[in-house]
């Protein structure tokens, strides 16, 4: 049998990350006091909350130092597919990234959705409440539409239940979503999409 079609999907954990969680999730909880005003794109609820999109671009340590994650561990999981000597070269500043934090309170949820208009998206948990197996957990859906309406080769779902410092990577098309949870606490996480550089690095262009 040959297997057609297979889709990546990339775990990671962050060790000793206790106190950049902290840090990231101060400033958050902070803006959302601040009422900043974004779009919720799929979050839903009536508690949750989506911040800007600029958590990797701040003047901050704790901002630079998660730049610096998402990449090196975009460098690790294209690296397992084989063609990590094309990006080897290029630093921190060669990349394109955009990331927010997703504030989940009891009741809120994501819809299904996909990450358009870049090359790969992530996220990663910084703080999880204790919830039921059911609860809370991110869920990636079969992206072959022709298997969901199959009887024999019929789609399936996995689900994946969030841990505090780890988090996934996957191709930005994979149709995903967040399970209500309805135990009290808060799962916040944060996501990122991130499109590749498309030129021939420079040398000693960005940093790593």
């Amino acid at each position: 049998m040959i297997d057609l079609f297979p889709t990546p999907l990339f775990k990671f954990d962050v060790p000793g990350s206790t106190n950049l969680n902290k840090e990231i999730i101060d400033y958050i909880l902070e803006q959302e006091k601040l009422k900043t005003t974004t779009e919720a794109f799929s979050l839903k609820g009536r508690n949750g909350w989506h911040s800007k999109d600029d958590l990797a671009e701040l003047d901050t340590e704790w901002s630079q130092h998660l730049r610096y994650i998402i990449i090196d561990t975009l460098k690790a999981c294209v690296g397992e597919m084989g063609w990590g000597d094309q990006i080897k070269p290029y630093g921190l500043d060669d990349f394109r990234i955009k990331c927010w934090a997703m504030v989940m309170r009891t009741g809120d949820y994501s819809t299904p959705h996909t990450h358009p208009g870049c090359d790969f998206s992530g996220v990663y948990y910084l703080q999880v409440p204790d919830m039921p197996d059911m609860e809370g957990n991110i869920c990636f859906m079969d992206p072959r539409g022709g298997a969901r309406g199959s009887r024999t080769f019929g789609s399936n779902q996995h689900v994946f239940k969030p841990v505090e410092s780890e988090g996934y990577i996957f191709p930005n098309w994979l149709d995903h979503y967040v399970q209500c949870h309805f135990t009290e606490g808060t799962r916040i996480s944060l996501s990122w999409n991130i499109v590749l550089p498309d030129e021939p690095a420079q040398e000693n262009k960005g940093s790593k």
